[in-house]
């Protein structure tokens, strides 16, 4: 019988895996090649554009065909402000940070390809009311020697409460990221600084991982851990909102003198901090980070469509967004 059941189960993937394939012939023309922008703008930086042009999705050509003789006009609420600056690769570069509510357009040329122009208003910075964090303590492993306690480990669950005020009664997009940077001590008097942007999950919110993954299919769980949260205002249009989120945190603490007991120099961690980033985001850039977060998460899971990266380039193709960030941090050691 267990013979059996092996057997069933290495049919029934053949399956799976011979219907997921499909031949589609190509009988058409290569297209015309189109400007690629990429912006994000933010009253934080200089305004830039990354500009580049597109290929033909059988070329077999890798890297980016930049575009380095563009005309690229800068116009803000309406007003032609400057042309932007030719820098390297195909980045354009202004001398203009922009302010809150800005509309930001570009107008772009270049030769024997379409002009193409996008615009993007510069979203409100979200108001953060109130942060804290507390620490779940799940495991704890000491380190003995002899009947000395020489350092411990202790592994667990930080968790965030990011209580926030969305300021207008129309839509709005918001972007949430947490980040772990730590000061190590190498040992010789020389530190060095480790920073990584963190997974962790967030409360109250579907998961928007789309895809349906392999566990998925066979009904088993999916936890939504990732290292971004997109969000709309639609449970919270002109409220106040808590934003709850819970990440995997661990640490080795070592007593003085003893540090050589230890073979990893990460645990000789100097400071530790946590560091909240909530972004409100233009509806184009949600759109536009919403359609590749689905197209990325397809390539995990069986029975899927091609999802189709958003763009708001006319004539082109990529994407003008824009964003305003409040940052708060959580030191730990």
């Amino acid at each position: 019988m267990k013979t059996l059941h092996n057997l069933l189960i290495v049919t029934f993937s053949i399956l799976i895996f011979n219907s997921c394939e499909k031949v589609i012939e190509f009988n058409g023309e290569e297209t015309k090649p189109m400007i690629v922008v990429n912006s994000f703008v933010t009253p934080d930086s200089l305004i830039y554009a990354q500009i580049s042009k597109s290929k033909f999705f059988l070329s077999n050509k890798t890297g980016f065909d930049y575009i380095n003789n563009a005309d690229v006009s800068l116009y803000i609420n309406n007003i032609f402000k400057e042309k932007l600056t030719f820098k390297s690769d195909g980045l354009y570069l202004s001398n203009l940070k922009p302010n809150t509510g800005d509309t930001i357009r570009f107008y772009i040329t270049a030769d024997g390809l379409d002009d193409v122009e996008s615009i993007s208003v510069i979203p409100d910075q979200p108001v953060i009311l109130s942060a804290d964090t507390t620490f779940k303590i799940s495991f704890t492993d000491f380190q003995l020697e002899g009947e000395d306690t020489i350092g411990y480990y202790q592994a667990g669950e930080l968790g965030f409460r990011i209580k926030f005020k969305d300021e207008s009664n129309r839509p709005d997009y918001y972007r949430l990221t947490l980040k772990k940077h730590a000061v190590i001590d190498a040992g010789g008097g020389v530190t060095y600084e480790d920073q990584f942007y963190m997974p962790f999950t967030l409360e109250g919110f579907e998961n928007t991982n789309t895809g349906g993954g392999l566990f998925d299919i066979f009904g088993g769980i999916i936890v939504d851990s990732k290292n971004q949260q997109l969000i709309t205002d639609d449970l919270f249009n002109g409220k106040e909102f808590v934003l709850k989120f819970t990440a995997l945190s661990s640490k080795r603490v070592i007593k003085p003198g003893y540090e050589d007991r230890f073979f990893y120099s990460s645990d000789n961690v100097v400071s530790e901090e946590y560091i909240v980033n909530l972004q409100g985001i233009s509806k184009d850039m949600y759109l536009y980070l919403k359609s590749k977060e689905m197209a990325d998460g397809i390539m995990d899971g069986f029975f899927t469509e091609p999802v189709q990266i958003y763009n708001n380039i006319s004539n082109g193709i990529g994407i003008l967004g824009s964003y305003t960030s409040i940052r708060t941090s959580f030191k730990t050691r």
